[in-house]
């Protein structure tokens, strides 16, 4: 399955590790094999037949982050010939040992939930509502995201739009992370159906996941959604145009950019906008944007301790810089970011609070200027 990526992945092997100290991998488990250029390797010896699959080979793979930040930090990056990003040969990696049924048994199960159930984590899938604008609410919000509902309807019953949700399916993209390609291509199929039941003007996203495998694979399988599809972000961003708050008040938070939005769909300044045009007192990390280290894997369980080890850093960088919790904009980031050293907010549940309060000291200043008139 490799061999029309192997010119991709022989430049990987050929260099010397420059992206080492982007790739967390390698300090969260303490070990050079998951270097790009060692996984390049590893994975250019087993397409020549010079090795098979051993499970320290395949522990290799399935660790990876698939981030992209190695290929944003590449020092070769902007070369006339291209530089590849690692994520798409070890997708396809992914993909070799799932066919061969060497998957870990943590992946399989996942997948099994989805034979079973329809499902990635096992939830049910829920009753939609019907509205112009409709929020997505993927496999992986419905399982990590307590309050998306809450919070969605709070933020369009105070700007007025007529608003419903379709929380059913998969957007197939833990499945294809996995290698389970068929089934995240059935999946997809399936929520791609739901969608275009569903008859919306607007298809809003929470899930940066899911609007990358939308917007960059579901077109490669013939999913065309008839309807434009953004990130909550992006249309929050257009929703408050010109409505800039001047105070900035509350706790000051750190925002998170996560890998899908900030380097899969280049969406930076959107939420930052947002925030700030509701008066949040942002912290920004020494990282951030584009350059934002990964926290944390897209499988959807646990893959051991080393994740924690990259969520407990980039906590302490947030705590160092003085921020006194953090906004997330990912339900991956949310499940593994949240730890009782540092409140842990959506960004949804931040502009559902912010939208409220400013909604509170508008009516207010009304009441208060109806009593000086009558009063005069």
């Amino acid at each position: 399955m490799l061999d029309g990526l192997l010119p991709d992945v022989r430049r990987c092997a050929s260099c010397h590790d420059q992206c080492l100290f982007a790739t967390v991998e390698v300090f969260a488990r303490a070990n050079q094999s998951f270097a790009t250029s060692r996984k390049a390797l590893l994975l250019l010896r087993i397409a020549q037949g010079a090795m098979d699959w051993t499970p320290a080979a395949i522990d290799v793979v399935f660790s990876a982050l698939n981030s992209g930040i190695q290929h944003t930090m590449c020092v070769y990056r902007g070369d006339p010939d291209g530089w590849p990003d690692e994520s798409r040969y070890v997708r396809v990696a992914r993909e070799d040992v799932a066919a061969r049924g060497l998957a870990p048994a943590w992946a399989q199960a996942l997948q099994q939930k989805v034979h079973t159930t329809g499902d990635p984590y096992g939830r049910p899938d829920e009753e939609p509502r019907r509205g112009r604008a409709i929020l997505l609410a993927d496999a992986a919000t419905r399982r990590w995201d307590r309050t998306w509902r809450s919070d969605w309807i709070s933020i369009t019953n105070t700007l007025g739009v007529d608003a419903g949700w379709l929380a059913q399916g998969s957007s197939g993209f833990e499945l294809m992370e996995l290698g389970f390609t068929e089934d995240a291509r059935a999946a997809a199929t399936t929520l791609h159906r739901l969608i275009q039941r569903a008859d919306a003007d607007e298809l809003v996203c929470d899930s940066p996941e899911a609007t990358w495998m939308i917007e960059n694979i579901w077109p490669t399988w013939g999913l065309d959604l008839g309807v434009q599809m953004v990130h909550a972000a992006v249309w929050l961003e257009r929703q408050l145009q010109g409505a800039a708050s001047r105070s900035r008040t509350g706790q000051r938070l750190a925002y998170h950019d996560p890998s899908a939005l900030a380097r899969g769909l280049s969406v930076v300044a959107e939420p930052r906008a947002v925030l700030r045009a509701l008066g949040v007192r942002l912290v920004e990390f020494i990282r951030s944007g584009a350059e934002a280290p990964p926290v944390g894997s897209y499988h959807g369980s646990d893959v051991g301790s080393w994740v924690d080890r990259l969520a407990s850093d980039r906590i302490a960088s947030a705590t160092i810089l003085g921020a006194e919790g953090i906004v997330v904009a990912s339900p991956f980031d949310l499940r593994d970011l949240t730890s009782t050293r540092i409140p842990v907010y959506t960004f949804l549940r931040v502009v559902a609070d912010r939208l409220n309060r400013r909604q509170a000291r508008t009516r207010r200043a009304q009441r208060e200027n109806g009593s000086e008139m009558a009063r005069t």
